[in-house]
């Protein structure tokens, strides 16, 4: 299983953090690091969302519920995938290159 655990509040070195370590996680993006690649997130969202104001999935597994922002359940798809992963490849996933080796294209 995954053990709880946390990674740094700068977006950038608490996502490699977290891909170097195996665990499963979910950035948020914002204007400083919309444009920066996050290789190893299971998923890429503009926010968590709140009522009146949805996430936008930038990227990988959809983790928002029926209202638009992230929740519960769609917390434990992206650990699930995760885990699939872990077992798929025989062990912790590990980050995976982007095609082309760059980041996402502006906004996209």
């Amino acid at each position: 299983g995954c053990a709880p655990g946390g990674v740094s509040a700068h977006p950038l070195a608490g996502a490699a953090g977290a891909g170097g370590a195996g665990m499963a996680h979910v950035v948020t993006v914002s204007h400083f690091t919309h444009d920066d690649a996050f290789p190893a997130a299971t998923t890429i969202v503009s926010a968590l969302g709140d009522p009146g104001a949805p996430a936008t999935l930038v990227e990988g597994l959809d983790a928002r519920g029926p209202e638009g922002f992230v929740d519960l359940a769609g917390l434990e798809r992206v650990l699930e995938a995760h885990r699939a992963a872990a077992a798929a490849e025989g062990g912790p996933p590990r980050p995976r290159p982007r095609p082309g080796g760059g980041g996402r294209a502006a906004g996209g």
